[in-house]
C-alpha cells in the first residue's frame, strides 16, 4: 500500500475513534509505521482547523438576542438572514441614510480583530457592478462589524436549476466580477454558491470578499470551504491562495451548476480532502449528455490538480465561457454537420473525377445587388437596442459556417438582442441566451428574408414568412448598446456577416404574430424607427427612410 493510501486509512480510523469520543493521537495510529507520524499529525491538525466546516449549526427556537438592538449607535439589527462557519448576517436599517443594510458579525471564534477590519476597510475600497459594496466597518463592544449593501434576491445556492449556457453565462459574469478583484490585488478564497447572491434582475454578484481570509490566520492555515478548496490548499504546508485557486473553485461551482453535484463529495473530512488532491473527477457529460463538449473541456481545465494547468487569469475562463456560449452546438449538431460535409466531400470528388470541374464551398455574393459584407464591414446606428421589438432583413450569405450577425446589439458581458446565421443554421440572441433552429439549413447565395419578433410573451423567428421556432420572451436591456448591422454588437471584434444585405428594418412592438408574406422591399410605416435600403445607399452614410432620423454609419474595422 502507498503511503499516501495509508495516510488515508489512518485517518479514517481517528475520524471514527473521534465520533466514539476517542481522540486518538498520531503516535498510536502510527504504531505499525512510525515514519508516517509526522504526516499524519499534520493531517490531524488540518482536520482539527476545518472541524467548524462540518459541524452543524446550532439550532434553538430561543430569539436572536440581537435582532432587535442598535450596532455602534447607528445600524438597527432587524433579522438573521445567513449564518456560516465565519459568523452571522443580518438585515439591518441605516436611519441615517434610509436604506436597508447587510451587517455581519464574526462568530465567537478568537480572532485578530485589527487585521480583520484593515482587510474590510481594503474591500471597502472596491468598487465593481458584480461585487457586493462594503459601506461601513468598525466595532461593537469589543467586536468588529462590517455593514455592506442588502441585496433582495436569493443566494446561488437556492437559484435555478439552469442550462448549460445559462450557467455558462452566469459563471463568465462571476469570472468578470473575479478578475476585476484580482487586478486590484484581491483574492477570494471562499468561492462558493453561499457567497453569490443573485439579484432581482438575475444578475451575480459575490460578496464575503476578503473578509473570510482576514480572520487572523496564518497562510499555512486552512481557510475556505472544503468541497470547493483547491488542491493545494489542502496540502502538508497549504499554498498561499492566488487567483489559479479562486478559478478552481470557480469551476466547482460550474461543475455544480451543470451537473446537480458536486466533483468531490464525501462526508469524511479527510477522504473528501484526499478525493481533491489525487482523484480525477467523473466528466460533466457522464451525469448530464446535454452539455456541450466545449463547455465540459472549460471545466475540466478549471479542475486541473496544477495550477499552471488551469486559466491563468479570470478573465481567459470568461472568455472561454462566452465562446462556448456563442458556440450552442449541441453533439447531435456536430454529428449531422460531420455526415453533412462527409457527403458534401464525396460528392465534390466525384464531381471532380467525372467532371473535371471543381465544386467551392463558399459561394459569391459580390453580384447580387444590395451591399456586400466581406467579415469586417458593418453599419452602426444611433438607435440603442429596446424591447419588444422586431428585426428584419433580405439577406443572402456565402455558406461560411462561422457564427454571423445580420443585426446585433451584444454588450460585453451581457448577451443583446440580435439574430445571426451559425452553420448555415439561424440563430437569435436575447437578453437571457439564445436558441437556434438546428432543422433548417439556409440556402446560400440565395435571397433569403429572415425576421424575429423579440415579444413580452415569446420570441419568434420566420424565416421567409414562415414561423418556424419560438424561444422565451425577450427582456426589456438593462444594458443597452446600439444596433449594428453586420456584426454582433458595436464592441465586438467578432462575428461579422459575409455575403449581401438588400434592406432591413427595425420596428417598434410585435409586428408579426404568425406566417406572413414578405414584400420584397422593406417599406416605411409607423411602427418602423429604421428603414436602410442598401440599393439606394452609397457611401459611408446610410440613410434612415423611416423618417426617425437614425441614419447609419459604415465602418470597415482593421484585420485581428
Amino acid at each position: 500500500m502507498k503511503d499516501e493510501e495509508k495516510i488515508s486509512d489512518l485517518l479514517l480510523q481517528w475520524e471514527e475513534a473521534r465520533e466514539r469520543g476517542e481522540d486518538l493521537a498520531a503516535e498510536n495510529l502510527c504504531a505499525d509505521c512510525p515514519e508516517l507520524i509526522a504526516a499524519v499529525r499534520k493531517r490531524i491538525a488540518a482536520l482539527r482547523r476545518m472541524g467548524w466546516m462540518t459541524r452543524p449549526q446550532n439550532s434553538t427556537d430561543a430569539p436572536d438576542p440581537k435582532v432587535g438592538t442598535m450596532l455602534a449607535c447607528r445600524y438597527r439589527i432587524d433579522e438573521l438572514i445567513g449564518e456560516g462557519g465565519h459568523g452571522k448576517v443580518y438585515r439591518g436599517f441605516d436611519p441615517e441614510l434610509l436604506r436597508p443594510v447587510a451587517i455581519k458579525l464574526p462568530n465567537g471564534r478568537k480572532l485578530n480583530t485589527s487585521n480583520l477590519l484593515e482587510e474590510a476597510r481594503k474591500v471597502a475600497r472596491l468598487r465593481h457592478p458584480g461585487i457586493v459594496t462594503v459601506y461601513d466597518v468598525g466595532q461593537h463592544e469589543g467586536g468588529p462589524f462590517i455593514v455592506s449593501d442588502f441585496v433582495s434576491g436569493t443566494t446561488l445556492c437556492e437559484a435555478g436549476p439552469f442550462t448549460p449556457q445559462e450557467a455558462a453565462g452566469l459563471v463568465a459574469e462571476i469570472a468578470e466580477s473575479l478578475h476585476a478583484a484580482h487586478e486590484q490585488g484581491f483574492v477570494h478564497r471562499d468561492i462558493k454558491p453561499a457567497n453569490i447572491l443573485i439579484d432581482q434582475q438575475g444578475r451575480p454578484l459575490l460578496t464575503d470578499f476578503g473578509i473570510a481570509t482576514a480572520s487572523g490566520e496564518s497562510p499555512a492555515q486552512i481557510i475556505g470551504t472544503l468541497p470547493y478548496m483547491a488542491p493545494e490548499q489542502l496540502g502538508d504546508e497549504p499554498a498561499k491562495g492566488d487567483p489559479r485557486t479562486d478559478i478552481w473553485s470557480l469551476g466547482v461551482v460550474l461543475y455544480e451548476l451543470l451537473t446537480g453535484k458536486l466533483p468531490f463529495d464525501d462526508p469524511s473530512p479527510a477522504k473528501l480532502s484526499e478525493q481533491i488532491r489525487n482523484h480525477v473527477p467523473l466528466p460533466p457529460r457522464g451525469i448530464n449528455s446535454d452539455i456541450p463538449p466545449a463547455l465540459e473541456a472549460v471545466v475540466l481545465k478549471c479542475l486541473a490538480k496544477a495550477p499552471e494547468e488551469r486559466y491563468e487569469t479570470a478573465q481567459q475562463l470568461a472568455h472561454a465561457l462566452r465562446t462556448v456560449g456563442r458556440s450552442r452546438r449541441p453533439i447531435r449538431w456536430m454529428l449531422l454537420v460531420a455526415v453533412l460535409l462527409a457527403t458534401t466531400l464525396v460528392a465534390v470528388v466525384v464531381r471532380q473525377n467525372w467532371f473535371s470541374t471543381p465544386t467551392a464551398t463558399m459561394i459569391s455574393t459580390a453580384h447580387l445587388v444590395g451591399m456586400n459584407f466581406d467579415g469586417r464591414t458593418r453599419i452602426v446606428t444611433p438607435l440603442h437596442s429596446f424591447a419588444p421589438c422586431t428585426l428584419e432583413a433580405w439577406v443572402a450569405f456565402t455558406g461560411d459556417p462561422s457564427t454571423q450577425y445580420v443585426i446585433g446589439s451584444d454588450v460585453p458581458n451581457f448577451f443583446g438582442i440580435g439574430f445571426g446565421i451559425e452553420e448555415n443554421r439561424p440563430n437569435v440572441e436575447t437578453i437571457r441566451g439564445g436558441f437556434r433552429v438546428n432543422d433548417r439549413i439556409l440556402s446560400a447565395g440565395e435571397w433569403t428574408h429572415l425576421a424575429v419578433v423579440y415579444g413580452s410573451s415569446e420570441t419568434r423567428l420566420y424565416i421567409s414568412g414562415e414561423l418556424v421556432s419560438s424561444g422565451p420572451p425577450t427582456e426589456v436591456p438593462q444594458h443597452t448598446t446600439p444596433f449594428v448591422i453586420g456584426n454582433v454588437g458595436e464592441q465586438h471584434q467578432d462575428m461579422f456577416f459575409k455575403g449581401n444585405i438588400r434592406s432591413v428594418r427595425i420596428s417598434d412592438g410585435e409586428r408579426y404574430t404568425d406566417s406572413f408574406d414578405p414584400k420584397s422591399e422593406l417599406a416605411p410605416d409607423s411602427t418602423a424607427v429604421i428603414v436602410y435600403d442598401f440599393e439606394q445607399s452609397s457611401g459611408d452614410a446610410i440613410d434612415d427612410l423611416s423618417g426617425k432620423g437614425h441614419h447609419g454609419r459604415q465602418e470597415r474595422t482593421p484585420e485581428p
